[in-house]
Parts: C-alpha cells; sequence; structure tokens
C-alpha cells in the first residue's frame, strides 16, 4: 500500500469515529463513547483546564456535559508511525457545560492510536482511539 493510499485510510477511519463519538456523546450513550477514548486519555480545553478519561465519560453520564451537535470541519490527519496518527481541524458545538453554553467553534490538535505497535496502518480497526484532544481556541456563537 502507498502511503497516498495509507494516509486515506488513516483520514477516513479517524473523521468516521469523529462522527461516531460525537453521536454518542449527543445522545448520552456512555458505553458506547468509552470505547472511543483510549485508557490514558486526556483532554486541554482552551482555558488550559485538562480532564482524564473517567473525567470525561462522567460529565457524559452526569449530564453535566450536553453536546446537542457537533461538526468537525477541516480535518487534517497525519500518520506518524508506530500506530499514531495527529489529526488538525475546526469542530463546531452546540450544547452546555455545567449551565452554561459552550457553543462555539473549537481548533483542536488530537492524538489518536490506529493501527498497530509496528506501526502498519490498520485504521478500520474497532479499537481505534481518541488519545488526546487540546483545543486551541474558542469563538462563541
Amino acid at each position: 500500500m502507498s502511503s497516498a493510499e495509507a494516509k486515506a485510510l488513516v483520514t477516513s477511519a479517524v473523521q468516521s469515529r469523529q462522527n461516531e463519538l460525537v453521536a454518542h456523546a449527543a445522545s448520552g450513550n456512555v458505553k458506547a463513547a468509552e470505547t472511543f477514548l483510549h485508557a490514558d486519555f486526556v483532554s486541554i480545553d482552551a482555558a488550559g483546564h485538562s480532564n482524564s478519561r473517567d473525567q470525561e465519560l462522567a460529565n457524559i453520564r452526569s449530564g453535566k456535559l450536553k453536546l446537542q451537535s457537533g461538526v468537525v470541519e477541516k480535518l487534517e490527519v497525519h500518520p506518524i508511525g508506530n500506530g499514531l496518527a495527529i489529526a488538525t481541524g475546526v469542530a463546531r458545538a452546540t450544547g452546555t457545560f455545567d449551565g452554561k453554553s459552550i457553543s462555539g467553534t473549537y481548533t483542536f490538535n488530537q492524538v489518536w492510536s490506529v493501527g498497530s505497535s509496528s506501526g502498519e496502518a490498520s485504521p478500520a480497526r474497532a479499537g481505534s482511539t481518541l488519545m488526546a484532544c487540546i483545543n486551541t481556541s474558542f469563538k462563541a456563537e
């Protein structure tokens, strides 16, 4: 497989997993959402606050995080070897956190586990997981 073909497969898999994760979070389906987050997942919001996987899932489970919708745009995926890919993009979200609006546009950087540790891309596997999400800016709408 050429590097262009591998990149196309990884990009498609990350986009698909992004959309599925947003749908599960919006529906409050924590059980499904947890399969998308790596055991060592960490998120950092645009204000610099960090959350672990357990904290993110607890926020969804409790209703503290209520995501009504989310759309990922301008997604660029860069496979970096060792079964990892960096994704950058823009997300438009509608929702609330702790009763306050989080609706707006976010720019983000993410690290995805998309293949085997040998570096062979296997993006279609069900276990592709989000390892880190860093929101670098936020514009309220």
